[in-house]
C-alpha cells in the first residue's frame, strides 16, 4: 500500500438493509392512516402519532447508521466504523498475520469466508464475514498489507469454527442460545409498549 492510499470497505447489507428500510417506512403508511382515521373522533390520535414518530425515528436512525459503516485500510492502521457508532482503530504495525476460514453458510452447500487479521499475540484485532462483504471486498482487504495469510483448505461447520477460533469470535457468536434469547427479549420490550399503546386508542 502506498503513502496516503487509502482503501475504504462497505459492507453489501447496507444498500440492501437501506432500500429494506425505505420500503418498510411505505408500508407503514396505509395501517398508521387507517390508525389516523379510527382514533381522531375518541382523541387517541395523539398516542398514534408518538407511536408512528418512534417507528419511523427507529428506521430512520438505522438507515442512516447502516450508511456509516466501513472499514478503511492506510498504510498506518485501520479504521473499523461499526453499526452502533463507535470507532475502532488498530495501527498497522501491530499486525502479525491473517487467517482466512471457510465456513459452510448452513444446510446448503455454499461457504462464507471469514477473515481474521491477528495481532502477534493471536488475538482478533479486525473480523471480515464474507456474507456482509462479499468476495471483492474480502479481496481488497487482503490486498491491504504485505502479511503472511493462514487458509483453511477445507470448509468446516459453524460449529467447528466455535470449537477451533472461539477465541477469535464475538462473545454472541460463541453462545448463540443466549443470543437468540436476549435478542428476543429486546424485541418484545421494544414492541410491546407499543402494542399496548395503539390498543388502548382503538
Amino acid at each position: 500500500m502506498g503513502v496516503g492510499e487509502v482503501v475504504t470497505l462497505r459492507p453489501l447489507f447496507a444498500s440492501v438493509a437501506r432500500r429494506a428500510n425505505l420500503s418498510a417506512l411505505l408500508a407503514l403508511t396505509p395501517p398508521f392512516a387507517a390508525l389516523y382515521f379510527l382514533t381522531w373522533a375518541s382523541g387517541g390520535a395523539l398516542v398514534v402519532l408518538i407511536v408512528n414518530a418512534i417507528v419511523v425515528a427507529i428506521l430512520v436512525g438505522g438507515i442512516a447508521r447502516m450508511a456509516a459503516v466501513r472499514v478503511a485500510f492506510s498504510q498506518d492502521e485501520i479504521v473499523e466504523r461499526g453499526y452502533l457508532g463507535g470507532v475502532h482503530s488498530t495501527p498497522a504495525a501491530e499486525l502479525a498475520s491473517v487467517l482466512v476460514v471457510p465456513v459452510n453458510s448452513g444446510r446448503s452447500l455454499a461457504t462464507n469466508t471469514h477473515v481474521f487479521f491477528l495481532d502477534r499475540d493471536g488475538r482478533t484485532r479486525l473480523r471480515l464475514r464474507g456474507q456482509y462483504w462479499g468476495d471483492a471486498m474480502i479481496a481488497r482487504a487482503l490486498d491491504a498489507y504485505d502479511l503472511p495469510i493462514e487458509r483453511l483448505t477445507e470448509p468446516i461447520t459453524r460449529s467447528e469454527l466455535r470449537h477451533r477460533f472461539g477465541v477469535n469470535l464475538y462473545w454472541y457468536e460463541r453462545h448463540p442460545a443466549l443470543t437468540y434469547l436476549i435478542g428476543g427479549a429486546a424485541v418484545l420490550v421494544i414492541t410491546a409498549p407499543l402494542i399496548a399503546a395503539l390498543n388502548s386508542v382503538i
